[in-house]
């Protein structure tokens, strides 16, 4: 007996006349169409809405556009209405994460949509006919292809990045949960073929057959892709357990569908030609031949210090990143060599990025990464360099990815904003080296409205060095900068910071040794709260003015300062704008 064949299962094995095998395959063909056109019309649509700002502010006279801008500036945050609150506590609840493999619950829920739209279409107009609904399983399931790898692609030139204003790392999580609609479609129609041949008699037969062999190859090329991208395997050996394999059945899946049956090749060549494009691409935006960069350790910390000239790399290549240098926030991928068998890691740029009227000195003509050597892969080949070559510069060979990240679309805005308002800028440890950028980026911006205030927990005072460093060189005389050190003596981590690193240079900065993270709350309140003189209250009112939260460090603490941040949503209503970033690339 078959698996699924009871009394009341509607579909039946019927009998069809060569005319109505012809209608079949008609509307197999169909309907695995419409799968395929509704990511492009969805893009389109989408494409058209976020154009209409651009062209408001293109063809508007320069005037309106101006006055525009500076009614925005120069107006004071009013209390919001009712359905503003309503509508940001809506965004917000929406943003919030769901679960650590998908991300926010917007994901979830615009891919429960999809895979329903994508069942419907299974579903509709197939009858009774078993072997319609199976078929349409996998015609379905392969229509989704070009949709995934072009998702893949790591391009400023991806055109769903283009059409949905999307960076590479927020599409990612809307790849993986569509990858797995796209692996649940092919194990249904596997497993309702493999039904159908056992009921009718026909499996021994027709596991010979090319056709099912193939098919069931593809199968378990599938399954590969999918068991690899398990987000423990992914964290355990990235490049060893993921990337290398991801890559490899990637490509031989789609042979194995295009002799499978033929009639969705159009697809495969489609998925094909995206999957070229982006070696292509990730390749012409990768330093060639390799940089002489120097590796230096972070006396006192397991940190170490990466310098490599800039104006070689950063050019604007064909298909790359296109960016002339880089933007506060962004990262780049280091590789030991194009071999993908060689591991390759993300790490931020740390040193500044070029700023109109720069003479091209030493500063602006290099970029500084800062990395913690965990042993791995590549921070254990890097960290090894100088003991290996006895040199602290130039010391060794890589090649440089990049730039990348979801920075490019919201730090040159927030560097260009006349709104009032206060960006809060936390992390913990390595995580400074992306709010640090951005927070000294905004510092030196001219006529900036925007407040800025920096928040650090670190370990050790001998890892402040490099961030105290920075501070200095950036030409600032004053911040709004808070450190607490959670581990060593007080007195020797003072002495530290404040005579051996040079803090005492730098006004309002302060240096906390604390035993352990103080409450977020405690963080957190004053920049909502901030009390201004009211003349129509007479008294102290809190301003509704927008607030910015850039967090970068471990999980939890990402977890903590959003519950934080959430209860001024929720509770009053605030227009908040939240980015966030993780450590490490096993989640993405």
């Amino acid at each position: 007996m078959g698996w699924l064949m009871t009394r009341d299962w509607p579909y039946k094995f019927v009998q069809l006349s060569p005319a109505q095998i012809l209608d079949r395959r008609e509307l197999l063909d169909r309907y695995g169409h419409y799968a395929y056109m509704t990511p492009i019309y969805l893009m389109m649509v989408t494409y058209t809405v976020r154009l209409i700002p651009f062209l408001w502010r293109t063809y508007m006279p320069d005037k309106v556009v101006a006055r525009t801008r500076a009614q925005f500036a120069t107006k004071v945050p009013e209390m919001p209405s009712t359905l503003r609150i309503y509508w940001r506590r809506l965004l917000w609840w929406l943003d919030d994460p769901l679960t650590p493999e998908f991300g926010a619950r917007k994901v979830h829920i615009i891919g429960l949509a999809y895979a329903l739209w994508l069942l419907f279409l299974t579903f509709h107009n197939t009858g009774n006919d078993y072997l319609h609904m199976t078929k349409r399983f996998g015609h379905i399931a392969v229509s989704q292809l070009p949709l995934q790898y072009t998702m893949a692609i790591k391009s400023k030139r991806n055109p769903v990045q283009i059409a949905f204003g999307l960076s590479w790392e927020a599409l990612n999580p809307y790849h993986r949960l569509f990858g797995r609609l796209v692996h649940i479609f092919v194990i249904s129609h596997a497993m309702l073929y493999m039904n159908f041949f056992v009921m009718a008699g026909l499996l021994s037969k027709r596991l010979g057959d090319t056709d099912v062999r193939l098919g069931l190859a593809a199968f378990w090329t599938l399954n590969v892709l999918a068991i690899t991208a398990i987000p423990p395997l992914r964290r355990s050996g990235y490049h060893t357990k993921f990337y290398r394999p991801h890559i490899l059945a990637a490509f031989i899946l789609l042979p194995l569908l295009a002799f499978h049956v033929p009639y969705t090749r159009k697809y495969i060549y489609q998925a094909l030609a995206a999957y070229m494009f982006n070696g292509m691409a990730r390749t012409s935006s990768t330093t060639n031949p390799p940089i002489l960069a120097s590796i230096m350790p972070v006396e006192g910390t397991n940190l170490i210090k990466l310098c490599a000239p800039g104006p070689a790399w950063g050019l604007p290549p064909l298909m790359g990143s296109g960016l002339p240098g880089w933007i506060a926030g962004q990262h780049v991928y280091l590789k030991q060599s194009v071999t993908p068998k060689d591991p390759r890691h993300p790490f931020t740029i740390v040193s500044q990025p070029l700023r109109e009227g720069q003479d091209g000195g030493f500063e602006s003509s290099y970029i500084d990464l800062v990395i913690r050597d965990l042993g791995g892969p590549m921070t254990g080949w890097l960290a090894s360099k100088p003991k290996e070559t006895k040199r602290l510069d130039r010391n060794v060979h890589v090649l440089i990815e990049g730039p990348y990240g979801q920075a490019e679309h919201f730090v040159p805005d927030l560097l260009a904003s006349k709104k009032r308002g206060t960006v809060l800028f936390v992390a913990g440890g390595v995580g400074a080296t992306y709010t640090l950028p951005i927070y000294l980026s905004l510092l030196g911006s001219n006529d900036r409205t925007l407040e800025a205030k920096f928040v650090w927990f670190v370990r050790s005072a001998a890892e402040t060095k490099w961030v105290i460093e920075m501070m200095l060189r950036s030409g600032l005389s004053e911040v709004d900068a808070q450190i607490y050190i959670t581990r060593g003596d007080e007195e020797e981590a003072k002495k530290k910071t404040w005579e051996n690193y040079g803090a005492s240079q730098l006004n309002g900065l302060e240096v906390n040794v604390v035993s352990s993270r103080p409450a977020l709350r405690d963080v957190v309140e004053p920049v909502f709260h901030k009390p201004e003189k009211s003349k129509a209250t007479n008294g102290n009112s809190h301003r509704q003015e927008r607030v910015v939260v850039l967090c970068c460090g471990p999980a939890g603490l990402s977890k903590s300062l959003r519950q934080e941040v959430g209860t001024f949503v929720h509770r009053e209503g605030r227009e908040v704008a939240w980015h966030a970033e993780q450590f490490g690339h096993g989640d993405s």
